[in-house]
C-alpha cells in the first residue's frame, strides 16, 4: 500500500539502482514521499549525478532503493525543504530537509 500512495513503486520502476553508492549514508532520515510522511526511515545518499534513496530497515514498507538523476527531478525550497518534483510525473514529489543537502547539491540545484 505505502509503495503506491507514496510513488515509489512508479520510481523504483524507473530509477532501479544501476550504479550501487560508494560511501557515507545519511541514515534515519525524515521526508514526505508524495501523500506519506516517513519520519526517521529513509537513508540518503547524493552525488552529483543522482539522488540514492534507501528505505534502509523499512524496506519492507516502500521496496527497492532508487537511484534518481538529477535531471529527472526539478528543485523548489521551502522555507527549512526542499521540495522535488518528477519532471516526468506532478504526482510524484519527496520533500527532503534542506540540511540533507551538501553545499554543492545546493548550489548544482541553484538552491542557494
Amino acid at each position: 500500500m505505502f509503495p503506491q500512495l507514496s510513488g515509489w513503486k512508479r520510481l523504483s520502476q524507473e530509477f532501479p539502482v544501476t550504479e550501487p553508492y560508494r560511501g557515507e549514508w545519511q541514515r534515519w532520515q525524515s521526508a514526505k514521499i508524495g501523500r506519506i510522511s516517513c519520519n526517521s526511515c529513509l537513508d540518503i545518499a547524493m552525488t552529483p549525478e543522482y539522488l540514492y534513496l534507501s528505505s534502509g530497515a523499512f524496506g519492507f514498507l516502500f521496496g527497492p532503493p532508487l537511484q534518481i538523476p538529477w535531471s529527472a527531478l526539478e528543485a523548489t525550497k521551502h522555507g527549512s525543504f526542499v521540495m522535488l518534483k518528477h519532471k516526468g510525473d506532478s504526482n510524484i514529489s519527496l520533500a527532503l530537509s534542506a540540511k540533507s543537502f551538501t553545499p554543492s547539491i545546493k548550489t548544482q540545484l541553484l538552491l542557494d
